[in-house]
C-alpha cells in the first residue's frame, strides 16, 4: 500500500504540473495574439491596476452580486489558504517557526473549511438565475468537502500517529518512501488529496489577466459614453 500511495502521489504531481504549464503555455500564447476586442487594448493605469487587485483580494465583483456568496467564498479561501499552510509542517524540517505559529488557526480553519463550503452549494443551489452548478463544480466541491471532514476526524475522533505520517509524507518528499500509517482513514485522505491536486481549476491562476482585463473594458467604455 506505501509503494502504492507513492507511486500514486508522483503520478499526481506529475498530472498537477502538466495542467499547469499546459496553461501557462496557453496564456502565452494568447498574449501573443493582438485582442480581437478593441476595449482591452488600452493601457494599464495605476488606478487601474490598484483597482483590479481590490477585486481579486476582496472579491469585489461577488460581493456586488450576492453578498452572503462573497461572505462565503471569501471565508472558503481565506480557510483553504490557512488549511494549506498548517499542512507543510508535513514536508518541511525543520518546521519554521511562522508556520507554528500558525497551526491553532489552521485548526480552526480546518472546521470552518466545510461549512464555508456548504454555504457555497445552498447559495449556489438557491440562487434563482445564479443558481447554476456544472458537473465539475459540484465535483470539486464534494472532494474538499470529503477531504476536510476526513482530516477533521483525523485531528478529533480518530487520531493517527502524527510522526508517522510526517514521515511517511516528508520520506516521499525527500524520495526515501517511509512505511504507511496505520491507519485507513489517513489513507483516504491522502489518496482524496492525490485526486484534488490535479483537479484544482488553474484559471484562477489567470485571475488577475482576466480582472485586468475587464476593468480596462469598464474603463474605455466609461470614457465612450462620456466623451463630449
Amino acid at each position: 500500500m506505501s509503494f502504492f500511495l507513492t507511486l500514486s502521489a508522483y503520478c499526481a504531481f506529475i498530472l498537477f504540473l502538466i495542467r499547469l504549464f499546459s496553461h501557462i503555455w496557453s496564456w502565452i500564447n494568447a498574449d501573443k495574439e493582438p485582442a480581437s476586442d478593441p476595449l482591452v487594448n488600452g493601457k494599464i493605469s495605476p488606478s487601474l491596476l490598484w483597482n483590479a487587485l481590490l477585486d481579486i483580494l476582496f472579491f469585489r465583483r461577488v460581493y456586488a452580486t450576492n453578498k452572503l456568496l462573497w461572505a462565503a467564498s471569501w471565508t472558503f479561501h481565506l480557510s483553504f489558504f490557512l488549511v494549506l499552510l498548517r499542512h507543510l509542517r508535513y514536508v518541511l524540517y525543520p518546521v519554521p517557526g511562522f508556520i507554528v505559529f500558525i497551526q491553532p488557526a489552521g485548526k480552526i480553519a480546518g472546521y470552518i473549511l466545510p461549512l464555508s463550503l456548504l454555504l457555497i452549494l445552498i447559495v449556489r443551489l438557491t440562487g434563482g438565475k445564479d443558481r447554476y452548478l456544472s458537473v465539475y463544480n459540484f465535483f470539486l466541491v464534494g472532494l474538499l468537502m470529503l477531504t476536510s471532514l476526513t482530516g477533521i476526524f483525523m485531528s478529533s475522533l480518530f487520531r493517527t500517529d502524527l510522526v508517522n505520517a510526517k514521515a511517511f509524507v516528508f520520506g516521499m518528499v525527500t524520495a526515501a518512501p517511509a512505511t504507511l500509517p496505520e491507519s485507513r482513514l489517513f489513507a483516504v485522505h491522502f489518496i482524496l488529496f492525490l485526486v484534488l491536486l490535479p483537479s484544482l481549476p488553474f484559471h484562477l491562476i489567470a485571475s488577475p489577466v482576466t480582472t485586468i482585463e475587464a476593468r480596462k473594458r469598464e474603463q474605455a467604455l466609461y470614457k465612450v459614453i462620456h466623451e463630449k
